[in-house]
């Protein structure tokens, strides 16, 4: 089991990972990005699954060399731009059989690939999907994001939603719990910083808990947002 992570995010969150028997790979840093977001790997690469993932072409010889060879990376056809909604191109979530985003702003090697897995597609109006949208499960999630739920409810998604606010993330007003999250075993989710210091602590444990989920904190902070953790 191994993550992508944000090549700044702290040493405790690190030294976490390693504890756990997790191998990690740090991101890549582009340049045309705003700043902390240029370090996120949810802005930079997609895992379609376990063993296939599509990248922008800036970070594909990155990738292919520090990722292990059985990892097939396809090199996407645009690089994410420099403003929103242009730099989402890779910020889209699969979730079961369905894969959420701003579909218009999605690479179109990823709707390529999902098209001939015969994938049904849910275009929504928030470019950063996958900051938004801390997966559960299969059909779980949880979001700050109302227009998000309102969406996903509507396809028959498990949705819990949180109190926006509470996630940092340098050089903003806040961050997401999606992109302060993400899988490291198959059967745990790991949040970057405390969860129990969000309001619905105790919603979200049972929440998750009720999937039959574990869950871990990697740090003692806030919750931070480095832009997800990409298992695979």
């Amino acid at each position: 089991m191994a993550v992508i992570i944000d090549n700044c995010a702290s040493t405790e969150i690190l030294e976490t990972l390693t504890r756990l028997n997790v191998q990690y790979y740090k991101s890549m840093s582009l340049d045309f990005l705003y700043k902390p977001v240029n370090t996120h790997p949810d802005m930079q690469i997609h895992f379609i699954d376990d063993y296939t993932a599509v990248c922008a072409p800036s970070v594909y010889s990155y990738y292919s060399s520090v990722l292990p060879e059985c990892i097939n990376i396809i090199k996407g056809e645009v690089n994410p731009g420099g403003t929103y909604p242009h730099d989402c191109a890779y910020n889209v979530v699969r979730l079961g059989k369905k894969v959420i985003g701003h579909l218009k702003y999605t690479d179109n090697k990823i709707i390529e690939i999902y098209s001939k897995r015969g994938l049904e597609f849910i275009n929504v109006k928030q470019g950063y999907t996958k900051c938004n949208l801390c997966v559960v499960d299969s059909n779980s999630v949880i979001t700050e994001d109302e227009g998000l739920t309102k969406v996903l409810l509507r396809h028959g998604v498990d949705v819990l939603t949180i109190q926006g606010g509470q996630v940092e993330l340098s050089g903003f007003e806040n961050g997401f719990i999606g992109g302060a999250s993400g899988f490291v075993s198959k059967n745990c989710l790991a949040f970057c910083g405390k969860i129990n210091r969000l309001k619905e602590y105790e919603e979200i444990k049972e929440f998750v808990e009720r999937r039959e989920v574990k869950f871990v904190s990697l740090s003692e902070t806030k919750l931070m947002d480095y832009g997800s953790l990409l298992f695979f």
